[in-house]
């Protein structure tokens, strides 16, 4: 049975006025071909509707991964750029602004730093939920098998990636305040 976690990555059909029955499934629990009810997956029971949950070819696959990987570059866009600036608007005199210029800066550069990281750490998780469901892929093509083995550089922008931020967003602060 599919962990709750793979139910992003998986297409959900509604299949209307068709019930599975099911001799092991004395409830009449409206079922999958893998034994996934509705519930299973958070989804609101029906009457005479059941929820097949297939896979998805590696072609929707490949089609999610490029998203993913094109959000997490997305994503640190606009924090490096920021970061950037505020580097240069320091050589510039910004340390020496009045305390309520720096504080704006502050939370401009914080708000965008948790942002960018909130959405590099959700790329990165869907990302992973890819690789999950490519393992399960009969037949993989090299593509495939490319991303399943890149799946432990994901963990750089889980980790890594956030990290830099709070160290560089530290040292902003100290060269703004002290």
């Amino acid at each position: 049975m599919p962990s709750v976690a793979a139910v992003p990555v998986v297409a959900h059909r509604m299949l209307a006025n068709t019930r599975a029955h099911n001799a092991d499934n004395p409830a009449g629990a409206d079922l999958d071909a893998d034994g996934v009810t509705a519930d299973d997956l958070g989804l609101p029971e029906e009457s005479n509707q059941a929820r097949t949950v297939e896979r998805m070819t590696e072609n929707e696959l490949i089609d999610l991964w490029v998203r993913a990987r094109w959000h997490i570059i997305v994503s640190q866009l606009a924090p490096t750029f920021l970061l950037a600036v505020t580097i240069f608007m320091l050589v510039e005199g910004l340390a020496a602004a009045p305390l309520p210029v720096r504080l704006a800066a502050t939370g401009i550069l914080l708000a965008s730093g948790l942002l960018g990281a909130t959405a590099q750490i959700a790329a990165a998780q869907e990302g992973l939920a890819i690789v999950d469901e490519l393992k399960n892929v009969a037949g993989v093509s090299a593509i495939g098998r490319g991303i399943i083995s890149s799946a432990r550089g994901i963990d750089i922008v889980r980790f890594v990636g956030p990290l830099v931020f709070i160290g560089t967003f530290a040292a902003l602060l100290w060269a703004l305040y002290l």
